[in-house]
Formats: structure tokens, sequence, C-alpha cells
């Protein structure tokens, strides 16, 4: 009976969306992408009664290059794109994106057997720019630009950091690559060239738009608790009558959205340390442990969010974890039998674990040699797959110092921990400075309801007097595994860890 009702209904709509459009059809639509026409053999674009633009359903694969299922049964069209998937039913007004209703300028219609979306709404989703003349019955449209790229690049970046540390580690990638960065626009010749080729960043005038977009949106996202701080802070008992160049402190400004303060050394390590305790929700404490330096730049990432599939409490079990070492010791695992997108080859599997409301997923990653690495891992190979996962769970707190210099030198970043001109950084200041000192220190807590990690990066800077399927499949993480968070709409890594031992919390 419940069929029947379903079918009668469909064919209300279909029958009331085919008398809609018939009327309004017209083949002179001239639709350009990048400044190239579109052409159709058949199944031409239409224009409806509200004026809105609709698209043959079956075209949008081949000219855009996004993923077009059709479900005839719920008579909904599924498109993924740029890590995003939307569903758009017929006669429905409204798509639906990460379980959230947005509205569309038109409803989806069915003529003859074809779908037609309304295409400017779509796209908009995905990012394009878009533009309908509706008296020259013209639409322009303009591809966005590859985000994914910049963000792979820190993937490399943390990659190559990752690759020469060895066990337990956990640090912020994207933490380090803005505080190096905000550091990169206040210096300049090879110096410079040295941070941004370590970096993976080839043009940092282009970097800093992205970044200033990046922020921006994570500042105007409601629904996930993810918050970037930058600072520069100037001690004004070393630095006496010298300045910031207002050009360097613009950039910060503008693009960084960061703040500049002033401090000095009675003052500097408690300020210091109570802003960036408030930024990461006090799990950051004793950063800055003296007020000797010139200049320090700061970036903290603080993240907070549940998954979007929770792990029942119920369910939790205890089970060896076999160590890096060999050693096997019993500790708590977090478990459940449901859909994620998996793959595996004979390298290594892998699971994401999505967080709700967001691009953002916790990616799992269990070598199955020792001679692994992170550079094998690729990211357009998930299937989804019905996954018996277990999965430790855990809370640590890490720092790096000494060693994160060593592994930025063994990138090719020797000049900033050696001495360079602050000519671009410094007004009112004859000598050279240097990199004194760069601190790191992460956190994260991974449970059944969710993940809350954060992370600070400071670098101190001084005078040059020192130195410087329906089958289920199993994925049981109780060996030594790799983990990190992935912005997905963009590739960036917020944070990456190396899981290989059981710690008392």
């Amino acid at each position: 009976m419940k069929k029947i009702i379903v079918f009668i209904f469909s064919l209300i709509i279909l029958s009331g969306c085919t008398k809609k459009l018939s009327a309004v059809t017209n083949n002179d639509i001239k639709i350009f992408l990048d400044g190239n026409e579109i052409l159709f053999e058949e199944n031409f674009p239409y224009i409806d009664d509200n004026k809105v633009l609709q698209f043959p359903l079956d075209s949008v694969s081949d000219i855009f290059h996004m993923n077009v299922t059709w479900d005839n049964d719920k008579l909904t069209a599924f498109i993924i794109n740029d890590n995003k998937k939307i569903s758009l039913r017929i006669g429905d007004n409204n798509l639906i994106l990460n379980g959230k209703s947005l509205p569309m300028s038109s409803i989806v219609y069915k003529i003859d057997g074809e779908v037609f979306i309304p295409l400017q709404s779509v796209l908009n989703v995905f990012e394009y720019e878009t533009k309908w003349d509706d008296e020259n019955k013209t639409f322009e449209i303009k591809t966005p630009p590859d985000k994914t790229q910049i963000g792979s690049n820190t993937f490399n970046f943390a990659c190559n950091l990752a690759n020469k540390l060895e066990h337990d580690y956990f640090f912020s990638p994207l933490s380090i690559k803005l505080g190096l960065a905000m550091l990169a626009n206040g210096i300049d010749n090879e110096t410079k060239k040295q941070i941004t080729d370590a970096l993976k960043i080839e043009n940092l005038d282009e970097y800093n738009h992205y970044v200033e977009n990046y922020l921006s949106k994570i500042k105007n996202n409601d629904e996930v608790e993810l918050n970037l701080g930058n600072s520069i802070w100037v001690n004004e008992d070393v630095l006496n009558d010298a300045a910031l160049k207002k050009d360097f402190v613009s950039i910060i400004d503008n693009y960084f959205y960061g703040t500049v303060s002033k401090v000095n050394n009675q003052n500097a390590v408690e300020i210091i340390n109570n802003w960036i305790s408030e930024k990461t929700n006090n799990k950051i404490k004793n950063a800055v442990d003296s007020p000797d330096f010139l200049l320090s730049l700061i970036n903290t990432i603080y993240f907070s969010q549940q998954w979007e599939l929770p792990f029942n409490p119920k369910n939790n079990l205890q089970d060896n974890f076999t160590c890096a070492d060999g050693s096997k010791i019993i500790t708590d695992f977090m478990s459940k039998k449901d859909y994620y997108n998996y793959f595996e080859n004979d390298a290594y599997k892998m699971i994401s674990l999505p967080l709700k409301n967001s691009d953002l997923s916790m990616y799992i990653v269990l070598p199955k040699s020792n001679d692994f690495s992170l550079n094998q891992i690729v990211f357009d190979n998930l299937e989804e797959k019905h996954v018996d996962v277990k999965i430790p769970i855990f809370k640590r707190e890490f720092t790096m110092e000494d060693n994160l210099k060593k592994l930025l030198i063994d990138l090719g970043m020797k000049n900033i921990f050696s001495g360079f001109s602050s000519n671009n950084m410094l007004e009112n200041y004859d000598s050279d400075i240097l990199c004194d000192k760069i601190v790191h220190k992460s956190f994260i807590d991974l449970n059944e309801y969710g993940v809350e990690a954060a992370a600070s990066t400071l670098i101190m800077i001084n005078k040059m007097s020192l130195p410087a399927s329906d089958e289920i499949v199993e994925f049981y993480a109780d060996k030594p595994f790799k983990y990190f968070i992935r912005d997905n709409s963009n590739g960036e890594i917020l944070f990456l860890g190396d899981f290989s031992s059981i710690q008392n919390n």
C-alpha cells in the first residue's frame, strides 16, 4: 500500500512539473564555462516560469566532472564534488547538504524521462561563480580555484615532518605552517625562499589570500567549533625604539586576522600564556617560560566536534593493543559497525570518520608493513563500506622544540635559525635577527562522542647574538596507526599523529 501511495504521489509531481515546463522550452540559451561555450546534441537546458535555468542532469557529470547518481525509487539525484555531497528530489525546491536543507531558486523537474535541475543553485553550493543574463539568455560560469592543491601541499609538508619522527607524536601541520608563513611575510630573498619551499607555498601572495578566505570561512561557520588565532607580541624592553614595519603589520592584520600587542619583561610570560590558554580552551598552558625575545609570532588552533556517527559507550571493550616494540597492553576501545568511507590496498587500510555538520573527518591509517610512508596515502579512492571498527580511547599532550627546529633545518630552513636581515620586519633596528626558539605544543582527546584537539606554535625572534560493499570489513586499530584531522573541502591537515604505545593519561 505504501509503495502505491508513493507511486501516485510521484505521478502527481511529474505531471505538474511537465505542465509547468513544457510551455517555456528554449533551445537558444548560451552557456559558457570558463569562456568556452557548452554545446548540446540533445536535452537542451530550459527556462521555467520563474526564469530559472534548468539544466539536464545527465550532462552534469561530463561537463563539470561531478559524480552523479540517480535513485529511481526515491526520485532523487545525488551529486558529489569537492568532497561535498548533495541530494535533490523531483518536485522539491530544496537541496540537502550534510543533513541541512538549503533553498533553491526553483524545483527539480523530470520531463520525458530526463531530469532537469536549477543549475545556478547547485553550482553555488560547489562555489562556482555564476552570472545569468535573462535578457540575452546567457549564463556564464567560472570554475572555482583549486583550493585542494594548497591543502594538499600542507599534507606534503606534514608528511615530510612526520616521516622524520618515529613513534607517538602529534602535532598541527596547519598551526606550524601558519606561524612560519607569518614569519615569511617579514623576510626577503633566500631566507624567505627556504621557508616557502619547505612549506610547499608556491606563491606567498596567493597563499595570503587563501589564508584570508579560509579563516573567514571558519569564522562564519557556527556549526563547527574550530578557532584559529594569530598574534605578534613585541617586547618593548628589548626592542627599545624600534618598531614593526607598517606593511608587515598590515599583512598580518588583513590576511591572518592577527593582532599586535606590546609586553615587557615583567608581564610577557603571564600575558602571552593567558592568551594562548584562552584561545585553546585551557588545553595549552605554560607555553612561554621567558620574556627574552624581541618578537614572538604565535598561532593557536582549537577544535572540538562530535562524530557524525557517535559510538555507543555500551559497546566499549577492553582488548590488547600491540605496541611498536611488540608488547601487548590491554586498553579501552570504542567499537561500532556502520557505513564509512574505507580503502585498503597492499600497503595500508584507511577509514574516514566524519565529524558532525562539517567537511572535516578524522582519518585513521593502519600500515601493513614497517616501511610504510604517509606519502603513499591517496584520498580519491575511498568507497562506502560496511565496517566493523575498533579504536582506542585516548588523551595525550605533546611538546616539540629542539626536535622541531632540527626537522625544519633538515627541510631546508637554515637561515631563520642562523640569522637574517630585519629590514622587512622592523624599522629603526640595524642588527640582523634570528629565530631563537620555536615551540609547538599539542593536545588531543579522542572518545566515543567526538574529538577535541588544540595546538600552539611559538616563534621567538631575537638578536643575532644567539645561535639558532555490504560485506563487513574489519578495521581493528589494535596495533600502531597514524591519524589526522583533515578538512575535506580544501585538503588542509589540521592535526596529525602516530599512536604506537599505551600511555597513562
